[in-house]
């Protein structure tokens, strides 16, 4: 789902996420200010009620009338309550899945690079945890609050025509509430993060128990790890037990003040009412009044809560959009034929680290072409080939494709004349066939059986009791490393590229496949650019040029025969 660019400011991308379409807002003001009448309306024919009979001048059907009134009022404000919660309801579920479609969207858009690390259960955390903000706190700033606002200024007023010194009197007691709140609470924010970010730590370092949990059993380190969690766990247990002390001091004190202010309200009008300044009826409607305003009072300290805790969460999801890489492939550029490769002083470093992975890195690579990429492990190769293939952005230097900047295709067109297979092969929960046909779903029967020949998977699909239907599992680990590499090869194939990219790709591969391998390469090579990254003699030899990398910079561009010598030569 594609949406409009959010603002990077907590409340202002709130406001975003649940803006609500007009019908929708329409909906909202209506029902609204409904339940905001009828509310306002039956204290104070209440009221009229008892004057009515105290005074014993009104005849009874005047008293039933009001009493008739009351009811109608009681059952136009359910309806209202019932329209109004549900608009709510319906804006809050639109607005979680505007802003967290945005967040998976943009999050799958960026660079291999923005996932590195932790980065991946950071923003995981943001688009599930934290875009549940509007759930769990949002909505009360956004519904329950105004709600609240308008309910205490329409009482107010009504009070104050009814009687100014008693009005007083329940306006004093709010501000000393609000003042309170504020005092009282405002540590809540600082306690609220220190909580969320304890609730971080704690699952990360489960997280990563979880991910070397062969090697926490085998090195026998389960009492160790279980401590890290305790201590983890216990520093967000008193986080947590800090916040809810600040909680449990405000919302009692709040409580017993709008008891108070309502022990007061109920005096000073007996007061009047004893005095003639006021009659019974009013007073029972003062008092019903009250009762109204006891709520959005007491539940002030709970929505100074909810907006410190909105806040908080708002801000993370605020500083995650400002991080955002920009679009990348916003071009319209589609491939025309055949298509060579350019790299111009190209320089990556992963974010964080000072070192330079790739450094000033300049080569040519024509259609038809076979290129090897060597080097020592950890000299850049993959880098390189994450660069070229668009998945990582580079520093600086740019990379043309046909003779066109990267950032000048279209997405869609690059991902259709490009493939790569990586060292580590890594499937989904899926059957055979959707894995292979992950990049090219719409591909022909024919097309399939091609790839699935061309890859060697045919004698593994054979030997499957479901064939190519087959689930291979959370990360395809009911399959071998050999045959996952030869599912990604086949999905690769069966992109049918003009660019294909080997990163270390026979490393996986059983002894066998390797003779086909080399065949693959050569098959169809005058409509294809091949890069191949391997330490394998006999892969190497059939390149035409071999690119040598040392601690990211380009040593030499030569022949297999010439890598040969020289290596001979340094021996």
């Amino acid at each position: 789902m594609r949406t409009s660019e959010p603002p990077a400011r907590p409340f202002a991308l709130l406001a975003w996420a649940l803006r609500p379409s007009p019908r929708e807002f329409a909906v909202l003001i209506v029902t609204l200010l409904g339940v905001w009448l009828c509310e306002l309306f039956i204290p104070f024919i209440l009221g009229a009620t008892v004057d009515a009979a105290v005074s014993r001048r009104e005849p009874f059907t005047e008293i039933f009338r009001f009493g008739v009134s009351a009811l109608i009022a009681a059952a136009a404000l359910y309806l209202f309550h019932t329209f109004y919660l549900r608009a709510e309801t319906r804006l809050v579920a639109h607005g979680t899945f505007r802003l967290r479609s945005y967040l998976y969207t943009r999050i799958i858009e960026q660079p291999l690079s923005a996932l590195s690390g932790s980065r991946k259960d950071e923003m995981a955390q943001r688009v599930m945890g934290d875009a549940g903000v509007l759930d769990a706190h949002a909505i009360y700033l956004f519904a329950d609050v105004p709600f609240s606002i308008l309910t205490i200024l329409g009482v107010f007023a009504v009070m104050a025509w009814m009687q100014p010194g008693l009005a007083l009197l329940a306006l004093a007691v709010l501000v000393s509430a609000a003042m309170l709140s504020h005092v009282i609470g405002h540590p809540l924010g600082t306690r609220e993060r220190l909580v969320r970010h304890r609730w971080t730590r704690l699952g990360g370092r489960l997280q990563q128990t979880f991910d070397c949990f062969r090697s926490v059993k085998s090195c026998g380190r389960e009492d160790h790890e279980a401590r890290s969690l305790d201590r983890e766990g216990d520093r967000l247990m008193r986080a947590e037990i800090a916040s809810g002390e600040i909680v449990a001091r405000l919302e009692p004190l709040l409580q017993m003040m709008t008891t108070f202010g309502f022990l007061a309200v109920v005096w000073y009008g007996a007061y009047l009412v004893h005095a003639g300044a006021l009659t019974p009826g009013r007073l029972v409607a003062f008092i019903a009044y009250m009762e109204l305003m006891r709520e959005p009072v007491r539940d002030a300290g709970v929505h100074y809560a909810h907006y410190k805790q909105s806040a908080g969460t708002l801000r993370r999801i605020a500083d995650l959009v400002r991080r955002l890489s920009p679009r990348a492939f916003g071009g319209s550029f589609g491939p025309t034929g055949r298509l060579g490769v350019e790299l111009t002083e190209i320089g990556f470093s992963w974010p964080g680290s000072g070192r330079r992975i790739l450094d000033g890195v300049s080569f040519r690579a024509a259609p038809g072409e076979i290129v090897a990429i060597v080097g020592e492990n950890g000299a850049g190769k993959s880098t390189l080939m994450d660069v070229l293939l668009g998945l990582l952005q580079a520093d600086c230097g740019t990379v043309r494709i046909g003779g066109i900047a990267l950032e000048e295709w279209n997405r869609t067109a690059l991902r259709r004349v490009m493939a790569v297979v990586p060292q580590a092969a890594m499937l989904f929960h899926a059957t055979i066939e959707e894995n292979i046909r992950y990049g090219a779903p719409d591909a022909g029967e024919g097309e399939l059986a091609a790839a699935l020949k061309l890859s060697g998977l045919e004698p593994v699909i054979a030997r499957l009791p479901r064939g190519i239907r087959t689930i291979v599992g959370d990360r395809g680990d009911r399959l071998s490393g050999g045959e996952r590499q030869r599912v990604t090869l086949a999905r690769a194939l069966l992109l049918k590229p003009q660019i294909l990219v080997l990163d270390e790709a026979a490393s996986g591969l059983d002894a066998e496949i390797l003779p086909s391998l080399l065949k693959l390469l050569q098959e169809g090579r005058d409509d294809r650019l091949t890069f191949v990254v391997s330490h394998h003699r006999e892969i190497v030899s059939i390149a035409d040029r071999v690119i040598v990398l040392d601690h990211g910079r380009l040593t030499c561009i030569c022949t297999p025969s010439e890598l040969d010598a020289q290596r001979r030569a340094a021996a």
